[in-house]
């Protein structure tokens, strides 16, 4: 375990810590005006492009129960959404829907900005009665699949190109159909409901599986988008969204009736960002 200190503005420290959580394991994480303190298993990666100034510290002089989770605390994502590890109780008093994910090497226990903003736009699109089936593209830790199971889709896929991805996401999601590779994998498949948690150059790259692999009425929530990158990914995108919700900084959309094959060519969705 190791335990480095990084300096910068908040878009820079962002994305470090997504970084960070894409390509370590990262094991707590303390965030303050300004800086992050940042517990993980082996060397940080490169940073010099984000303008993030890094330094090691020392560990606390704790006895040999150290973990790096001390500082790990239940996320409470609205009034009725818990995401915690297992090892945090659940809040005084909480009574709505919580999602336990342990946190592994996959990207997505709960704590990022696009996690966050996904499921907020998910929560205020959830049909009623739920969907017949859902898929989740970039799958990570399963927890957006996991929020899905827990609100009653009657059947949930997964993929993501990540083999350990896709090892977190079995373990987690009961009877999922996890499958390593994007949306692509699921090819000649329609979903009514199709989440997707990627970055922007991701989300440019998948959109047109994202939508042949939609129902025509379906609805689409996809997150991980700036604020700054809304304008591109928009031009591309053949309506406006019903939802939009910002969290630390992350945008997730929600559209429905985008569905159907005719409108993923990226001839149709034009040239991208």
């Amino acid at each position: 375990m190791r335990r480095f200190l990084l300096r910068g503005d908040e878009s820079g420290l962002a994305a470090a810590l997504e970084l960070c959580h894409c390509l370590r394991d990262v094991q707590g994480v303390v965030e303050r005006d300004g800086e992050l303190e940042l517990w993980l298993e082996g060397e940080l990666p490169a940073l010099d492009e984000l303008s993030v100034r890094t330094v090691e510290l020392t560990l606390p002089p704790a006895g040999p129960t150290l973990t790096g989770f001390e500082h790990d605390a239940a996320i409470l994502v609205d009034d009725g959404l818990v995401v915690r590890p297992p090892w945090v109780a659940s809040p005084a008093g909480f009574t709505g829907l919580e999602l336990v994910v342990p946190r592994g090497m996959a990207f997505g226990s709960g704590e990022h900005g696009s996690t966050q903003a996904a499921l907020l736009v998910m929560t205020a699109l959830w049909p009623s009665p739920p969907p017949a089936r859902v898929l989740d593209v970039g799958t990570g830790s399963g927890v957006l699949a996991l929020y899905a199971q827990r609100r009653g889709a009657a059947a949930v896929a997964a993929c993501d190109v990540e083999v350990e991805a896709v090892a977190a996401a079995r373990a987690l999601l009961c009877s999922a159909d996890v499958r390593l590779g994007g949306p692509a994998v699921f090819a000649g498949e329609r979903f009514p409901f199709v989440v997707a948690n990627l970055d922007a150059r991701q989300l440019h790259a998948a959109l047109p599986e994202l939508l042949a692999r939609l129902a025509p009425a379906g609805t689409l929530v996809v997150a991980g988008l700036r604020p700054t990158e809304l304008d591109a990914f928009a031009a591309r995108v053949p309506a406006a969204p019903r939802l939009c919700r910002e969290r630390l900084g992350y945008v997730g959309l929600g559209y429905v009736g985008l569905g159907g094959a005719e409108l993923g060519s990226p001839e149709a969705l034009g040239s991208g960002a």
